[in-house]
């Protein structure tokens, strides 16, 4: 069995009151785009929206210079529209489908910030928890190793309609109640529930999906 350079994250819905988390590894000959996919699996996104990864840089011979460092940005992003140039002059623009996990530079410590979704505006950060190598069949990987709570609903507002949902949801009655259920078609569900076992089962063609929608038959 061949051996492979394995990454831990730890990620966060940021600014989200009930914490929803994983914990995941994958190895490092997957582009920055499977990463990105990979997030989108892991907190249910349905794709259809474009994304970007910020891969925060630090410049050691910049630090206590007071001199802002440079971060990698990749970003899908359609020519001759408004989002053409999104982001920030110190940012370093990379295709996330041109760039190996590996070849990126990522260190343990260093951070990610994921967005998906430009108007609703979910942000979730990574945190490289361990690199190793180990021999390791790459059938097994990505995988997650812990979590919590369901992830991301598509359109409902981002983080401020997510959090009205979830009170709607703990209320159990009343109006806001029953148009969210007539929303999900009558279907209530645990938001706080985590199915680690379901997702590790998907994980893999839920990034096929996102591949061919993103890379082979783009939209934007």
């Amino acid at each position: 069995m061949a051996k492979h350079k394995v990454y831990q994250f730890y990620s966060e819905l940021e600014d989200f009151d009930s914490k929803i988390w994983r914990r995941f590894e994958i190895n490092g000959e997957k582009k920055m785009s499977d990463l990105s996919y990979a997030i989108m699996a892991m907190y249910q996104a349905s794709g259809g929206h474009l994304f970007y990864l910020d891969q925060n840089v630090e410049d050691e011979s910049q630090k206590n210079q007071g001199v802002f460092p440079k971060n990698k940005h990749y970003e899908f992003s359609a020519p001759d529209s408004d989002l053409e140039g999104f982001g920030m002059p110190n940012e370093v623009k990379i295709s996330p489908e041109k760039m190996t996990i590996n070849k990126a530079g990522l260190k343990v410590g260093d951070t990610l910030d994921f967005l998906y979704d430009f108007g609703d505006g979910w942000h979730i950060q990574l945190t490289l928890e361990e690199i190793y190598t180990e021999e390791i069949s790459l059938r097994l990987l990505p995988r997650v190793l812990e979590g919590a709570g369901y992830g991301i609903i598509e359109d409902i507002g981002g983080v401020y309609g997510l959090s009205e949902f979830v009170k709607a949801l703990e209320k159990g009655s009343g109006t806001d109640y029953e148009e969210y259920m007539e929303w999900f078609g009558g279907n209530s569900f645990d938001f706080n529930q985590f199915d680690e076992e379901e997702t590790n089962d998907t994980i893999k063609s839920e990034m096929r999906y996102f591949k061919d929608m993103y890379e082979e038959n783009p939209m934007y």
